[in-house]
């Protein structure tokens, strides 16, 4: 996984637009990050429902949920959120930092270094799940539902990236990354079909775990944590991390991995060029502190519908004021624990990055004004994940570039993106968000993204309109 730019591509003066594609250019000869902030980035991202489609302030209604803060969640509110949904969903957070990078061409060549930490997180939830809990049993009685929509994925690691590029011939450019990886952290669940069974006589619900979940730890957690065939109950508590545990974590080079990035531009006339790019084509060996989870072949247990609701849901308690979630995982314990297999932890596996593929047209008007058109997927979950930008880019003078986009994503219609770039002198910032509307309108917003950094640049050059960036 990496960073979702949809704007970012259309300020090519800024460096780490090549990280979209890997044959962009940036117009300079050389140029060198900001060590620590040539390049940050984060990112929120829901296809679901918006937070006021499940909160409301000073609603009428008998709250399900009181906050202090007047804001309630009511039944209405909760099928008001459910309807938002689509058949599975996910929330996304990332978290990218471009530690060191640097750039030069040399005759016709363009290499570029990036040395990145990336945390990436997905959580995978189903509609149907989500339905159980809010409603009840009631629809599904005597039928199956399928959680193969519900699933997470987090992974810390650290790329380095080495970058090269040329023209083919005065309309061809073609580029590529190599990228060597160190995984830090993992949990992934590569495979969920459980299921959950209504019985249609005493409407109980039975699970049917079907699963395998993969794990890699740091060394203060795996030394605190240990975890036995028959109970799950059998863990230790985790120790604070000290000093010397976080230079250990950081340090760890066991589990090694590459990837590579694909891509070209193609000049089709004077006004209109081509991109497509295909990134994050590789994998990550997990082979230190690593454990897998998976259900014994005849799992099943039962549990009543009622403590569904009410474990999902958050902030329920009984009458006794005790927590009606700790209450319904302590009842379950027993349960679930005489379906866990572990496996030895010193099996390795094969964590996958999520592919992306990035496909652009953009249209020169002046020699100061373009239109872009760009349509990026990302692939996970055996499922095609688009978004679609609209953007236009103004150049004011020779140093200052300003960009305005509107993205069709995660089922989002209000992503109003911004963005600049400013060289005074060798010095360049940019600012760059793909949804500025979330400044203005946050419970109503969706994605969330800020991509900022700070570069120095040398041999600056203006692009002479069907020219290519070589001397």
């Amino acid at each position: 996984m990496s960073q979702n730019d949809l704007t970012l591509q259309s300020i090519k003066i800024i460096p780490q637009s090549n990280f979209t594609n890997p044959a962009l250019r940036p117009p300079m000869k050389f140029y060198i990050g900001l060590p620590g902030f040539s390049s940050f980035y984060f990112g929120l991202n829901h296809n679901g429902f918006n937070y006021r489609n499940l909160v409301k302030e000073g609603a009428d209604l008998d709250p399900t949920i009181y906050s202090p803060d007047s804001t309630y969640i009511t039944t209405e509110s909760e099928n008001e959120a459910l309807s938002k949904m689509t058949k599975k969903n996910f929330i996304l957070a990332k978290v990218n930092e471009e530690i060191l990078s640097g750039g030069f061409q040399y005759q016709e060549h363009f290499f570029t270094v990036s040395l990145s930490e990336k945390i990436d997180f997905r959580y995978g939830y189903p509609k149907d799940l989500m339905n159980l809990a809010i409603n009840g049993n009631a629809e599904f009685i005597g039928k199956t539902i399928d959680l193969d929509g519900l699933n997470f994925d987090f992974v810390h690691y650290r790329e380095l990236s080495l970058g090269w590029s040329r023209p083919v011939n005065e309309q061809l450019i073609v580029g590529g990354h190599l990228k060597l990886l160190t995984g830090l952290s993992n949990l992934w669940m590569k495979k969920n079909k459980s299921t959950i069974a209504i019985d249609d006589l005493n409407f109980g619900h039975t699970a049917i775990p079907d699963y395998t979940l993969y794990m890699t730890t740091p060394d203060f957690i795996n030394d605190s944590v240990s975890f036995y065939n028959d109970s799950i109950d059998k863990m230790g508590g985790i120790r604070e991390p000290t000093s010397s545990d976080i230079k250990s974590y950081m340090k760890n080079f066991k589990n090694f991995g590459a990837a590579i990035d694909l891509g070209l531009t193609y000049k089709v006339n004077e006004e209109i060029d081509l991109g497509v790019s295909f990134l994050d084509l590789g994998y990550i060996k997990f082979k230190k502190n690593t454990q897998k989870f998976s259900s014994k072949d005849d799992a099943n247990f039962a549990f009543d519908g009622y403590f569904v609701k009410n474990a999902i849901l958050l902030g329920r308690k009984d009458q006794a004021g005790d927590s009606i979630q700790k209450i319904y995982f302590d009842q379950l314990k027993d349960s679930i624990a005489n379906n866990f297999n572990t496996v030895s932890s010193n099996e390795s596996y094969w964590y996958p990055l999520t592919p992306k593929i990035y496909l652009s047209g953009n249209y020169t008007f002046t020699e100061n004004d373009n239109a872009g058109l760009l349509i990026r997927s990302e692939i996970f979950n055996r499922k095609l994940h688009p978004s679609v930008t609209l953007s236009y880019n103004r150049k004011i003078g020779t140093y200052v570039s300003l960009a305005a986009s509107y993205s069709i994503w995660n089922r989002s219609y209000t992503n109003f993106g911004f963005g600049f770039a400013a060289n005074g002198g060798p010095v360049q910032l940019y600012v760059v968000t793909d949804n500025l509307t979330v400044l203005f309108i946050p419970e109503k917003s969706k994605n969330l993204t800020v991509h900022a950094g700070i570069n120095f640049i040398f041999g600056y050059q203006n692009k002479v309109k069907g020219k290519p960036l070589i001397k």
